[in-house]
């Protein structure tokens, strides 16, 4: 679109009441400000304009680079998607024209070579779990798998001609630097689902003295001595179920039991992914000698917050199956309470107390440790049964539950 001043428009238009206007439209001696190249959406007359300045984010209240104030810190717009997003714009306008920002000098590399080096990242190295660190990962490698390559032309599909050097990936990396992509948002607090620095497993220096164990290490072996179950489950349903899995998050070493949260389903008839899914401990005898017992365990998880989740349950003598309620949780107890049917949420075990969502201003977990007392519920010479529940509602998921190291012990 084009604007003239008040006064010009009305010399037009008293010039075209009795002949023609000529006019001639050339660029300004200081030329635009590079935000208009970069303006998003600035066509869209439902918005009434752009909605986004890729170039300097921050015009329309969103952040170009991770510690500016403009940077979305809460729980709503999935975590401020919508405006936090101006730090990876921004990291673009700057890997295409380059420029100066927070310390960084960047040589621009086009929009031929930008282009292919964010579309190999997210083909080939991006997920769901992608956040900024991952995502700067993903850029960094593609750009450095596509060096010496003559991409496609980006109209035709022909050879370009471009090709991606070493330097160019270089300034790739000083864009990711300059909106610092890989700098964690201190300023917002977040904190892992799970705490860390778990207390010592038996309280006043006590010793801790196994009654089981599994580390699952020992894969099939460990699985046989586990029971695998499922509840709820919808004709439409995936199959899946508890599985002892390797490749752990975090770089964990060895093998765990592995509950999926996948993000798939309609919510409707012909794709209800509704589902428990149970896994079961073999039956633990408490001594006749022993007072008490606890459970302790190492876990991780991320799923859709609210409707998915998971929890512990005890079976005493076969024994109906109940909640361990979260106050004999000496640590890492739930963390909230399912949505209910009520509110819409199919979840076999909606309603319930449970670990639910993922680490604070992520969609991954960070591995942590509970440990909870079982004296209200195992009592000497008592069997027991412990049960690992993840259930999933119709529809979305994040990962799911992973379960290590379940350790069942005294302490004297």
């Amino acid at each position: 679109s084009l604007s003239v001043t008040q006064n010009d428009g009305t010399a037009i238009k008293t010039q075209l009441a009795s002949t023609t206007v000529n006019a001639t439209l050339s660029r300004g001696a200081t030329g635009s400000d590079n935000s208009v190249r970069w303006l998003m959406g600035e066509d869209a007359t439902a918005f009434g304009g752009s909605l986004r300045d890729m170039w300097t984010p921050t015009c329309y209240g969103n952040p170009g680079k991770v510690s500016d104030a403009q940077y979305v810190c809460g729980t709503g717009d999935q975590g401020g998607v919508h405006s936090n997003s101006g730090v990876d714009n921004h990291a673009y306008a700057l890997i295409v024209d380059g420029g100066t920002y927070n310390g960084q000098t960047i040589t621009g590399i086009g929009l031929t070579k930008a282009a292919h080096v964010y579309f190999r990242a997210k083909l080939a190295y991006q997920g769901p779990g992608t956040d900024f660190a991952d995502h700067a990962d993903a850029l960094e490698q593609s750009c450095s798998d596509l060096t010496g390559a003559n991409l496609a032309s980006l109209t035709t599909g022909a050879p370009s001609g471009e090709i991606i050097s070493a330097s160019d990936c270089a300034n790739v990396a000083k864009a990711l630097l300059a909106v610092e992509m890989r700098t964690p948002p201190t300023q917002c607090g977040f904190q892992p689902l799970l705490a860390q620095n778990p207390p010592a497993l038996c309280a006043n220096g006590g010793k801790a003295t196994q009654l089981f164990h599994d580390s699952f290490d020992a894969g099939n072996s460990s699985s046989a001595r586990w029971s695998v179950s499922r509840d709820g489950t919808t004709p439409d349903f995936t199959p899946r179920d508890w599985t002892v899995v390797s490749g752990l998050p975090d770089g964990r070493v060895g093998k765990a039991f592995f509950g999926a949260d996948p993000n798939i389903g309609t919510c409707v008839p012909g794709g209800d992914e509704t589902a428990v899914l149970h896994l079961d401990s073999p039956k633990i005898t408490v001594p006749a000698s022993v007072a008490e017992v606890w459970l302790t365990f190492d876990h991780w998880i991320a799923t859709e917050a609210g409707w998915d989740g998971g929890n512990l349950k005890i079976s005493v003598n076969g024994g109906p199956w109940q909640v361990v309620q979260a106050a004999d949780f000496v640590y890492n107890p739930y963390n909230a309470t399912l949505f209910t049917a009520g509110q819409g949420n199919s979840n076999p075990i909606a309603g319930q107390p449970a670990f639910t969502g993922s680490d604070g201003g992520s969609v991954n977990g960070t591995w942590g440790r509970s440990i909870v007392n079982l004296a209200p519920y195992a009592k000497p010479k008592d069997k027991v049964q412990l049960r690992f529940d993840i259930g999933n509602d119709g529809c979305s998921g994040l990962f799911g539950w992973y379960v290590d190291d379940v350790m069942v012990y005294r302490c004297h």
